[in-house]
């Protein structure tokens, strides 16, 4: 669960719009939740009258809470419950108050900090595996241009340099 304007604070600190720092950051979250299996509930602070909640994807859901509760107050009350129901809860956020109630419950507190390092370390390493899977796709269309027999040179010439060096 994650006090979406916390961590918003947190992750973009007013390099631009809100509404695209919000954006940009459930994008995170999304990758983030489908890379470690996790069901992710993001909390934002509403204005309507009733809570909404946006599913986003298979794992990631938004809520706007309503304008008389606050995004503190729906996390406290979802966290005990889910608690209760023998969940295991982690709560992203660094308010201290907030965090009091979480320990409280028996859930396991995540500070907006660690959040933001496990997600920019994730964000990289997915960026460098998509570079490698790149570079070793369009190794894989030349070679598979190539005519038969010159496939064939080229491979035993590839295999001939790695025995060569390993007699080094």
């Amino acid at each position: 669960m994650v006090d979406g304007y916390n961590l918003l604070y947190g992750w973009r600190k007013n390099r631009c719009a809100i509404e695209d720092a919000r954006e940009d950051l459930l994008q995170h979250l999304m990758e983030y939740s489908g890379y470690h299996s996790l069901k992710t509930i993001v909390v934002f602070d509403g204005q309507g009258s009733l809570a909404e909640t946006d599913k986003r994807a298979e794992l990631l859901s938004v809520v706007y809470t309503a304008s008389f509760e606050t995004a503190d107050q729906w996390i406290e009350k979802k966290t005990s419950q889910l608690c209760k129901e023998g969940w295991r809860v982690r709560v992203v956020t660094s308010d201290s108050a907030e965090q009091q109630h979480i320990f409280g419950s028996g859930a396991l507190r995540v500070p907006v900090r660690e959040m933001i390092f496990e997600m920019t370390q994730l964000a990289e390493s997915l960026k460098k595996d998509k570079k490698a899977r790149k570079q070793e796709l369009v190794r894989s269309e030349i070679f598979g241009r190539l005519d038969g027999d010159i496939a064939k040179k080229l491979e035993k010439m590839r295999f001939a340099k790695k025995e060569d060096s390993a007699d080094s």
